[in-house]
């Protein structure tokens, strides 16, 4: 089997391996909501990577944001985010990754299709003023944490952070506004739209429209 190309994800290094040739494998997304969904980001990062004109680049932002979008549905399968779930997703992503594409991963990609529709959702931001802004804010630095692992993604980086400190300047007021100041019910209206967020497209999608609806 050909050594693994590398994309970086928050907290590790996760390795999915290009080419293997080491008989056919029963073909499954897995048996766990985890499993599924990471064996669907290691099978985004794999086609990827078949497109990519450098083998040894890292991966693209557009390219990354799919791969990340898979561990974002696992978290917000309910109303309120449930971050332990993305994390988990996340850190079982490099354990599948030689298992999977081992695989003839290319099979998988219809099966994650319908496994997460909203994979493939049209990015439209809420028209509720808090709700945008606080998911704005949400998935702008969950984003930014997940870029944030080598200067190959700076220039991206830093126009998620102009983001962020126009979004400080609107949150807080929202918030105090809606009576949601407190420690407790800024938390639960992060976490509800941090889940409606991550439903309406890939993070970098949704990025952009909010840098749109808000710089």
């Amino acid at each position: 089997m050909r050594k693994a190309a590398f994309f970086a994800l928050p907290g590790l290094i996760a390795t999915v391996s290009m080419l293997g040739a080491c008989g056919p494998k029963q073909l499954s997304l897995g048996e766990t909501a985890v499993d599924r969904a990471a064996t669907c980001g290691v099978v985004a990062a794999a086609q990827a990577r078949t497109v990519a004109t450098d083998f040894k680049a890292p991966l693209t932002v557009e390219a990354r944001g799919k791969v990340l979008h898979y561990a974002l549905l696992a978290g917000s399968e309910g109303e309120s985010f449930k971050p332990e779930a993305t994390g988990a997703v996340i850190k079982r992503m490099p354990e599948l990754a030689d298992e999977v594409t081992d695989k003839n991963w290319k099979k998988l990609i219809q099966p994650c299709e319908e496994a997460f529709p909203k994979s493939a959702a049209m990015t439209v931001l809420p028209k509720d003023p808090l709700m945008s802004a606080v998911g704005c804010d949400q998935i702008s630095s969950f984003m930014r944490k997940a870029l944030s692992t080598g200067m190959e993604y700076d220039g991206e980086v830093q126009r998620i952070g102009k983001l962020s400190m126009q979004l400080d300047e609107k949150v807080a007021p929202l918030l105090a506004r809606e009576g949601k100041s407190s420690d407790a019910k800024t938390q639960a209206v992060k976490m509800e739209a941090m889940s409606t967020f991550a439903k309406l497209g890939p993070p970098d999608k949704v990025i952009d429209a909010c840098i749109a609806r808000y710089s």
